[in-house]
């Protein structure tokens, strides 16, 4: 191993004060300049036969420099940064994580160590260049050594677990954040105890961005406003729900919606994506994106529905197994992605449906396209981002200070986003968000498609009683109910009839979900056929009752000049 050596340095990024001097597109990287002088960096002397030795050596250099190489889903990453548009002619830093290559690595290991080889001739050692084979085994064995791990990176500000701020640039060992400051991003002072006076100041900006965007109800807008503040708060998250937002006809502001809560986010538009296909070719998009660290994505213009096993991984589970483009190996990567999903009359599929909370807009108009928001909101943000930023976690900090006061029951899969953000909007008087869940579960065909199965059971078979599909097809075609064949039909149709095969394997699937106070249960039996029976659960709820059709909020906020917020915040 190399010497100890103590080091006393701090990551600089360098970034240029005026962007606009930056070529668009340009990877501005992070620097690897040496961590001290020549003299003062570990000799690595490369024995004959030991390559281990070598590698051992080289990574604890690379560990002890504290160079910006980190470990992320078994594999070595560094963060790099980007000069990308904004909006009228600005620009903006992004950032994402980037694996380390081979020749990149024996570039960093230059900067890290000084490496040695015996020289048989001179009877003694000379300086080589960083041997291949060296850096090779450390991106092959990434995980054997003590890299620090890091969960992503970001460059907005954000707020830790704990409560406190996280806004000073480079690595963050308590979250493994990796803050890239964009240098025109100017935050104001955040109060060290902010009360829930200047909280609720704080949330009235948010309100009045929202305030011309047609939300169907309260709970709606609640959703929107829950977005902007996970657009904050996500990165130290470790997981937190999709925001879907739906209409009836295209040009209501779906995907406006998102980009201003993607230029609080990042300071552009949202980077979008089509949903695909299928499974596979939406998790081959979602994949990159998840393992580069993307902030914030969206799955736009989705027609009709939208489920699937990954995308309800990537909203509910810390981490997931994505496979890298081109490669065969699969990497465990933590998600610290924020998910919209955009669509007209979207319908939300099974699981997904606790997965994401759903955002209703109606113009009530033949031509919603033609409007205007005149209050610019995008371009609002855009232009007081620090502002809004600070507002955001003035909001999250006050109901933590507080003490976190009525707090909700958390919400399963997503307790720190339940805590952070849902308790405080309901805390601040705003409507809970989770609420739009239950009207989206109800809403969802596959769920109906059960409902409608448990109701025609009790209604044509009765409770507890025992039977085969076979049985059941039978009971629905002698009694000539159009309702039962249509449902069996959907679901187990083959030609002109209904499929003992197909509708056995349906049942299974159905047993042991409840819904409306009743579950089915199975009783595998492989030689005379399974047996189905409907059974009321104790203490479970019979509720037949439709969804609340909930009338639109047409109330209309005063807009009040955020720059009032920062000069206040700032003591002017």
């Amino acid at each position: 191993m190399p010497p100890e050596i103590e080091i006393d340095y701090t990551i600089e990024h360098g970034l240029p004060e005026d962007l606009t001097a930056i070529e668009v597109g340009t990877d501005l990287g992070l620097p690897m300049e040496p961590v001290a002088d020549v003299g003062d960096m570990p000799t690595i002397k490369i024995k004959p036969g030991r390559p281990d030795l070598a590698a051992d050596a080289a990574a604890g250099a690379l560990i002890a420099t504290r160079l910006p190489i980190y470990l992320r889903g078994g594999a070595l990453v560094r963060p790099t940064m980007e000069v990308v548009d904004a909006a009228d002619g600005t620009k903006t830093i992004t950032a994402k994580l980037r694996d380390v290559t081979l020749p990149g690595l024996m570039y960093i290991l230059a900067r890290a160590a000084i490496f040695q080889s015996f020289d048989g001739r001179k009877g003694d050692f000379k300086r080589v260049d960083p041997p291949e084979k060296t850096a090779a085994m450390i991106l092959d064995g990434a995980g054997d050594w003590t890299f620090p791990s890091v969960a992503g990176v970001i460059t907005t500000p954000t707020m830790r677990t704990d409560g406190t701020i996280l806004s000073e640039s480079g690595y963050d060992r308590q979250s493994r954040l990796y803050l890239v400051r964009d240098p025109d991003l100017v935050l104001p002072p955040i109060p060290e105890a902010p009360t829930r006076e200047q909280a609720l100041e704080a949330l009235q900006l948010f309100k009045d961005l929202l305030h011309e965007f047609p939300f169907v109800s309260p709970v709606d807008r609640a959703v929107a406003l829950s977005g902007l503040l996970t657009t904050v708060a996500r990165p130290a998250l470790a997981t937190a729900p999709a925001i879907a937002i739906s209409a009836h006809t295209a040009g209501t502001g779906k995907s406006y919606l998102v980009d201003v809560a993607a230029a609080l986010s990042t300071g552009r538009r949202c980077p979008v994506i089509a949903p695909g296909r299928g499974e596979e070719e939406l998790e081959k998009r979602l994949g990159p994106l998840i393992l580069n660290s993307v902030p914030i994505v969206s799955i736009d213009n989705i027609e009709g529905e939208l489920g699937g096993i990954f995308l309800c991984q990537a909203t509910e589970r810390p981490a997931v197994g994505l496979r890298p483009l081109g490669k065969s190996e699969i990497r465990t990567a933590e998600c610290r992605s924020m998910f919209y999903l955009t669509g007209n009359n979207l319908v939300l599929l099974e699981d997904m449906t606790r997965r994401a909370l759903m955002a209703n807009l109606d113009a009530r108009m033949e031509r919603p396209e033609l409007r205007e928001f005149a209050g610019k909101p995008f371009d609002l943000v855009l232009a007081n981002r620090g502002a809004y930023i600070a507002a955001a976690l003035t909001i999250l900090r006050a109901y933590r200070v507080a003490g976190m006061p009525d707090r909700l029951p958390r919400l399963a899969s997503y307790e720190q986003w339940s805590d952070n953000v849902r308790s405080t909007l309901v805390w601040l008087g705003e409507e809970d968000p989770v609420l739009t869940m239950e009207k989206t579960r109800k809403a969802d065909p596959v769920a109906q498609a059960i409902r409608q199965l448990y109701a025609q059971w009790e209604k044509k078979i009765g409770l507890h009683d025992r039977r085969t599909s076979a049985s059941v097809i039978a009971t629905a075609t002698m009694a000539d109910d159009e309702e039962l064949l249509d449902l069996l039909m959907r679901q187990a149709g083959e030609g002109k009839s209904v499929s003992p095969k197909r509708l056995g394997k349906w049942l299974s699937k159905v047993a042991g979900r409840i819904f409306d106070g009743l579950q089915l249960e199975v009783e595998n039996d492989a030689s005379n056929g399974n047996r189905y029976r409907l059974v009321p659960v104790a203490g479970a709820e019979r509720d037949q009752r439709p969804a609340e059709a909930i009338e639109a909020d047409q109330v209309l906020i005063p807009r009040p000049n955020p720059l009032n917020y920062w000069k206040a915040t700032r003591g002017e």
